[in-house]
């Protein structure tokens, strides 16, 4: 998973290489709560085809993207999930 951030989040995923991503389904009647949480090892991406490859993809994906230039982007490798209710 390739993801452009900036700003804090960056930041600190450049330094500690570690994400967690969560996704949940909210219901008043806690008995139907839902979701996951994914842990995930990040990498920065500055050069070479892996960085062209993520950029093209994020381009195909996000038509906000297609006139932006990237240096960088953050790749998510996950490593575990965890999900409840589902």
């Amino acid at each position: 998973m390739y993801v452009a951030t900036s700003g804090l989040t960056a930041s600190n995923l450049r330094v500690r290489h570690r994400a967690a991503i969560e996704c949940d389904d909210y219901f008043e009647d806690w008995g139907r709560l839902r979701g996951l949480v994914a842990h995930a090892r990040s990498k920065v991406i500055d050069r070479g085809a892996e960085l062209e490859r993520a950029v093209r993809l994020l381009r195909r994906k996000y038509k906000q993207y297609r006139d932006t230039e990237f240096d960088s982007v953050l790749a998510l490798h996950v490593e575990s999930v965890t999900s409840w209710g589902l």
